[in-house]
């Protein structure tokens, strides 16, 4: 795989879950840095299918990144501590089993009584989305260097 077959490759936005106007918050952040014509969005309803759908779309080899965006909801999902572990875990299985970076916004609700975690909101949202975008970029400029540089080897010595 070559330097200019990475830089090619468009990224994924996949939004799930019952809030679509937070994560479409998220979706907007990533497209103040990354403009839209490279950025294919998707919506699911099922935030538990997020690994599954995010493996289908790193296999077709057209994205360079896959960020997925969910609020998990404790009134949804009674266990949500126990379902965002097992979506990230999923979502880390399919990064390393297809070499396709994955960058997770994965939210809690946090309603639940003396936590400590800051309200979430659509400026938050927005935000995450700035910093996944940061994040695709920087990943996507160390991979074409590290392409460029097997090339140089390549050509240096031959095997």
């Amino acid at each position: 795989m070559g330097a200019g077959l990475v830089r090619n490759r468009g990224y994924a936005f996949l939004r799930a879950g019952a809030n679509k106007e937070l994560t479409q918050e998220s979706y907007e952040g990533f497209c103040e840095m990354i403009p839209r014509d490279h950025v294919d969005s998707f919506v699911i309803s099922d935030v538990f299918t997020i690994p599954h759908v995010a493996m289908m779309l790193a296999k077709t080899g057209s994205y360079e990144a896959i960020v997925t965006c969910a609020l998990v909801d404790e009134q949804v999902a009674w266990h949500q501590e126990h379902l965002v572990k097992n979506i990230f875990e999923g979502l880390t299985r399919v990064s390393i089993d297809t070499e396709v970076l994955m960058i997770p916004l994965i939210f809690e609700s946090t309603n639940r009584s003396g936590s400590n975690h800051r309200p979430l909101d659509a400026e938050a949202f927005f935000l995450r989305g700035l910093e996944a975008a940061s994040t695709a970029l920087e990943i996507s400029k160390l991979k074409s260097s590290v392409f460029a540089l097997k090339d140089v080897l390549a050509r240096l010595w031959p095997i």
